[in-house]
């Protein structure tokens, strides 16, 4: 686990890379369910640990967050239901609906969590 980051930019193509390997991973029906939100300009980051560190009482709880938020790079994985109900809805898998009800646990947050 990584507990503290350095705020030195990242070697050109790295952030490809590291989207490049986890378009590779696997899904049910590859159904690729997932969307990557990429913060990597300064004033993206800035935002974003803005909006993370703001406490609910209008505290500004940043300090907790200063060894994470000097990274160069943050990549925030989204799981998308509708993606994995589409894909299992087709003929080639044997449904005509997309009842969320045939799905015993779901798998799109859990390949969402596999392939970050």
């Amino acid at each position: 686990m990584v507990r503290a980051f350095l705020s030195e930019p990242l070697d050109s193509g790295v952030t490809r890379r590291v989207l490049t390997a986890a378009n590779r991973a696997p899904s049910a029906g590859f159904s690729q369910g997932y969307a990557l939100l990429v913060f990597d300009e300064p004033g993206q980051l800035r935002s974003f640990w803005d909006l993370v560190s703001a406490d609910p009482d209008g505290s500004d709880a940043r300090s907790a967050y200063d060894p994470v938020s000097k990274a160069p790079l943050v990549i925030v994985p989204l799981s998308c239901k509708d993606s994995y109900l589409d894909r299992y809805a087709r003929a080639d898998k044997g449904w005509t609906d997309r009842d969320e009800a045939r799905w015993p646990v779901p798998y799109w947050d859990i390949d969402t969590g596999f392939m970050a």
